[in-house]
């Protein structure tokens, strides 16, 4: 079965390029493999006497292969994701003031606190890159005295973020920004506080409320079960479940980029605990799909902690500023766990443990 992505693909040794049939085992050359976790295709070369399975796609290929024994990876030519199915233009990360997509309308209209369910202020609401004066009124620049801390938030109290750091110069000039490099995070929105109102959160004119589906179990992996979703940007992605033990062993070779402390520790625990949580066997879909918002979050905070921190190092910024985006991160995270505490409570899932975090 051909791929989705659209450069989901193999170079063959005589320089020929083929479309990516995951379902098929692996054949010498370099494949270039989907991964939903950090939106890049990872350049992968498996040894060429080998015939492995392949990953799903979405799946990480550095979390599938086995480095260097089965496989050799080349970062430096992964191929940052610019585009999804049917080789739609890339839209603002978790963007959602334009209509183009219908997940991208999703996390215009609410994440962490409360959802419009009839979504009507999504369908009027104007692009993120729009430079109309409409548009601009939307916006309120809340900048911090730093390049990391530059913020906005519009007029519905969605916090506007962008994932590169950018020049004092550019700060108060949002609509210059392409749109891929705008991070919109639903998270202040405020709620009328009754433990019931966890409804109002789900916009269930979405279909990718109710796309979180099981795939299969994984292909090597003993114990670890694939999920397949629909992501921020209306992209395939998979969520692996396992146990705790199971899903720590699956996500260990990331400790060579993630646990140097470039990035929250807090964060890696909270996607090893939505990922067991995914794996309790009746769970209402709404929580199915806030568990996937809150591993693509996980995911996407993990990566701006990463490169803030690399920069930070190479152009000496303070500590002080890296420590607040860490904090930062915490608050996204929380507003979505109180989601799914809530949501434990009105559907009554006992078994299911939500994290303490600090």
């Amino acid at each position: 079965m051909s791929c989705r992505m659209p450069e989901c693909h193999r170079v063959r040794p005589n320089g020929s390029v083929v479309k990516l049939d995951h379902d098929k085992d692996t054949s010498p050359g370099a494949t270039f493999y989907y991964c939903s976790i950090h939106h890049v295709y990872h350049c992968v070369a498996v040894r060429a006497h080998r015939r492995l399975p392949q990953p799903l796609c979405g799946e990480c290929a550095w979390l599938f292969f086995k480095f260097p024994k089965e496989a050799a990876k080349h970062p430096e030519s992964d191929i940052t994701a610019a585009a999804g199915p049917g080789d739609v233009p890339v839209i603002a990360v978790g963007s959602s003031l334009g209509s183009r997509d219908v997940y991208e309308s999703l996390f215009g209209s609410q994440k962490s606190n409360a959802f419009d369910p009839t979504a009507e202020r999504v369908r009027q609401a104007p692009d993120v890159a729009d430079s109309s004066p409409k548009a601009l009124s939307r916006i309120k620049q809340c900048s911090g005295p730093d390049e990391y801390g530059t913020y906005m938030i519009d007029a519905d109290g969605d916090i506007i973020m962008r994932d590169v750091i950018v020049s004092s110069e550019q700060r108060n000039d949002l609509p210059t920004i392409p749109a891929s490099r705008i991070v919109h995070l639903p998270i202040q929105r405020s709620r009328d506080g009754r433990r019931d109102d966890f409804l109002q959160f789900i916009p269930y004119d979405n279909p990718a409320v109710f796309d979180v589906r099981p795939a299969q179990w994984h292909r090597i992996r003993r114990g670890v079960f694939l999920f397949r979703y629909t992501d921020y940007r209306g992209w395939p992605a998979v969520q692996p479940v396992a146990d705790e033990r199971r899903i720590r062993a699956y996500f260990k070779p990331l400790d060579v980029i993630e646990g140097d402390g470039f990035c929250d520790r807090a964060l890696i625990e909270a996607r090893w605990w939505c990922c067991w949580a995914q794996g309790i066997t009746y769970v209402e879909p709404e929580l199915r799909w806030v568990l996937t918002l809150i591993f693509d979050l996980i995911g996407f905070l993990i990566e701006k902690q990463r490169n803030a921190t690399k920069n930070s190092i190479i152009q000496g910024a303070g500590g002080l500023t890296l420590e607040r985006m860490f904090w930062e991160g915490r608050v996204y995270l929380h507003s979505l766990i109180a989601i799914v505490n809530d949501m434990k409570e009105g559907f009554g899932i006992e078994n299911l443990v939500i994290p303490q975090l600090p």
